[in-house]
């Protein structure tokens, strides 16, 4: 609609035979008819737009500056985010934690374990704030200065789904955290919401983690859907007795990689670490890294949008960026120096903190 409206506005006033004609699908149609003639639905999205004002939470549209590079690159990208807590969150280097929604004791204690050792090594773990390994990758990421976890839902930033997650949920924003949602605010929960979540969960993520998970299981939908989305896949391996453990046996047979430390994620990612020792100095006084962590200046935040955690050459930058050589080569040496960014054999590599 976008691409043949050009502005939203002037697609909302046009005709409903012009909007015939793009051969939308019928419900879209309906919604835009129950817009039009319903003044409880009107409300509804006048109910958004102030709180949006109000900052209750926030609209990331496709297009901003800090809609997320990983994400943007699937095939079927969110036109918009509805964010509640710290945006800037999205610009972290994620990796995607899922599991079980009633894992084994241990199951529960490893999910915790590898959250809390990645979070610690500067990654923030994205999950779907369900039961289970959901709850206990949140948990471990929290237990981290910094509050470094995103949580995904698959219901409106307004409903909290399960409804006894709500001070998980508070928590997160509370900590430095942040809760994610493609959906209107006030969605409620849909069965077949979930498995689009999912596609959200790993999108956003440079791997996707499986702790526990039967062979049949939504996680293996979303350990599938990230390696579609060219994302590596992780599995813990499990006692062979443990039908909780089936899933990541199997995904182990189809090529995941096996995985019983947290370090051995960190290698297969690959990312480079900035202010390394300044970190562990301070860590050594009590302080946190987090706060450590220079800030990011404004006047490079559009091009950081453009690197990624794998590494381009200047040639690549210039095309997608638009800036021409000598303003990229200072705005890429700035980065150097502030420790946002590493060279290496003329690749450009963003660094997790």
């Amino acid at each position: 609609m976008l691409q043949h409206f050009g502005q939203a506005e002037l697609a909302i006033h046009a005709s409903v035979a012009e909007w015939q004609s793009l051969k939308l699908h019928a419900s879209h149609l309906k919604r835009r008819q129950q817009w039009q003639d319903s003044p409880r639905v009107q409300a509804a999205f006048e109910h958004i737009f102030t709180a949006i004002a109000q900052q209750h939470y926030h609209l990331i549209q496709f297009d901003d500056v800090d809609y997320p590079k990983q994400l943007r690159q699937i095939d079927d990208p969110p036109p918009f985010l509805f964010v509640r807590g710290e945006r800037a969150c999205l610009m972290q280097p994620q990796l995607a934690m899922v599991g079980s929604r009633k894992p084994t004791p241990s199951g529960a204690q490893l999910a915790r374990q590898f959250a809390a050792a990645l979070a610690e090594q500067g990654l923030w773990i994205t999950s779907g704030l369900a039961h289970g390994v959901d709850t206990e990758a949140h948990l471990g990421a929290l237990s981290v200065t910094g509050g470094r976890t995103i949580a995904i839902l698959g219901t409106g930033i307004e409903v909290c789904y399960p409804d006894n997650q709500r001070g998980l949920y508070d928590r997160i924003v509370a900590e430095g955290g942040l809760i994610v949602s493609e959906f209107l605010p006030d969605t409620t929960p849909r069965p077949y919401y979930f498995p689009r979540r999912n596609r959200v969960v790993s999108g956003l993520s440079l791997g996707v983690l499986v702790v526990e998970a039967a062979l049949k299981s939504g996680s293996l939908i979303t350990a599938r859907l990230g390696a579609e989305q060219g994302r590596l896949v992780f599995a813990l391996p499990g006692h062979v007795h443990n039908p909780q453990a089936r899933g990541c046996h199997q995904l182990i047979r189809d090529g995941a990689i096996l995985v019983d430390q947290p370090e051995q994620v960190l290698e297969d990612l690959q990312l480079p670490r900035r202010w390394q020792a300044a970190e562990q100095a301070q860590h050594a006084e009590g302080q946190s890294s987090v706060d450590a962590a220079p800030a990011f200046p404004e006047h490079l935040q559009p091009l950081i949008q453009h690197l990624d955690w794998v590494g381009q050459d200047v040639d690549t930058l210039v095309e997608t960026s638009g800036w021409d050589v000598a303003r990229l080569s200072a705005a890429l040496m700035e980065l150097e120096l502030l420790g946002h960014v590493v060279q290496s054999a003329g690749r450009y590599q963003r660094c997790r903190v």
